[in-house]
């Protein structure tokens, strides 16, 4: 009977023994240990401006791997930003450089290939000079026609090549522009103005074709062609020269652009183009200086320090000179600045000496 007893508690042990055996080999089997084989750092982007930061975000393989982590971490020789900082999977800096990242799995120490990202400044898009606007100047870009008037004053035409010729015997035995086709003729460059500022744009014109040609003036703050003034288009029933004058105050600021408008696809003939913007600018008086101050936008732009430079074709006054900020004149007569920093050359501002 005892050695039956015995036999029953070896067995019974046994018995215990094999299903905790069991049960384990049953768990290994249906949750495997899935080692990591590589690591990629697959960031969408590898720049940020300094100042922002950047998210990181690696590939792990296999993608059933028991344990996915990364850890990031500074390959330090190779990193020329300052203050470099990783918080999780949030990269930031201190300054403009390069960052070298490499990502590390926290399961095998599966190491990926090193990760360059460049660390930039934020740049500037625009310079407002910030000065008080004391007195009123008005300035004359364009003076009627010469033989040399299409390559020197900038005016560009539409792209579709039916548009303007240049002939002789214009209104004043000057050459003169032959819109063709629903052509256009528009200022290159954007002028700069200041709420308040008053365009006037004045020309000759002339429809020689029975019915006549509309001719529209307008302008553009970079999303439409608007109309200027109340009336813009005006038809030309006989081949007489007739004097076209519009003038718009604008209610905001910005870069406009100006363009004439043959209004049908009639000739019509323009002549003696003179474009005026009377504005609010800063002042000082002759003998006197002024500090130049202006805003730089965005505000975080990283370099935010503006020079000055003089624009001697534009400028009237005398004995003009500037020191860093601060400008001078001995004479009267109006003062061209151009203002700009490390990223961006801002739009000429005028100062009057009085």
């Amino acid at each position: 009977m005892k050695k039956l007893i015995k036999s029953l508690t070896l067995v019974s042990i046994f018995a215990v023994l094999a299903l905790a055996m069991t049960a384990c080999d049953w768990d290994a089997i249906m949750n495997p240990y899935i080692p990591v084989t590589s690591v990629r750092i697959t960031s969408q982007r590898s720049s940020f401006s300094y100042g922002s930061s950047l998210m990181l975000i690696s590939e792990v393989l296999p993608a059933h791997a028991t344990n996915k982590n990364v850890t990031y971490s500074i390959v330090q020789e190779t990193t020329t930003a300052p203050d470099v900082q990783i918080n999780g999977d949030t990269l930031t800096a201190g300054g403009v450089g390069v960052v070298n990242l490499i990502a590390t799995s926290q399961s095998g120490n599966i190491f990926s290939t090193v990760f360059r990202v460049d660390v930039t400044e934020i740049m500037a898009t625009d310079i407002q000079n910030a000065n008080n606007r004391d007195r009123t100047h008005t300035t004359t870009y364009f003076e009627p026609f010469n033989t040399n008037y299409m390559t020197n004053t900038g005016w560009r035409h539409s792209d579709n090549g039916v548009l303007y010729q240049v002939g002789q015997s214009g209104n004043t035995g000057n050459n003169r522009i032959s819109l063709r086709s629903g052509g256009y003729m528009q200022l290159r460059n954007p002028l700069t103005v200041n709420t308040g500022d008053i365009l006037t744009v004045s020309f000759f014109a002339r429809a020689p074709h029975i019915g006549g040609t509309p001719v529209n003036i307008r302008y553009n703050f970079g999303n439409a062609w608007l109309n200027i003034g109340t009336a813009p288009s005006i038809s030309y029933t006989v081949s007489s020269w007739s004097r076209v004058s519009r003038e718009i105050t604008f209610e905001r600021s910005g870069r406009v652009s100006i363009g004439i408008f043959s209004g049908s696809w009639n000739e019509l003939l323009i002549d003696d183009i003179t474009i005026a913007l009377t504005s609010r600018v800063p002042s000082f008086a002759a003998g006197q200086s002024i500090t130049l101050t202006s805003n730089v936008s965005p505000s975080n732009a990283t370099n935010k320090d503006v020079t000055y430079e003089i624009v001697a074709e534009d400028t009237t006054a005398t004995g003009v000179s500037i020191n860093g900020s601060v400008l001078r004149a001995t004479g009267s007569g109006v003062i061209a600045i151009r203002p700009r920093t490390s990223s961006f050359v801002g739009p000429v501002f005028y100062v009057l000496v009085t």
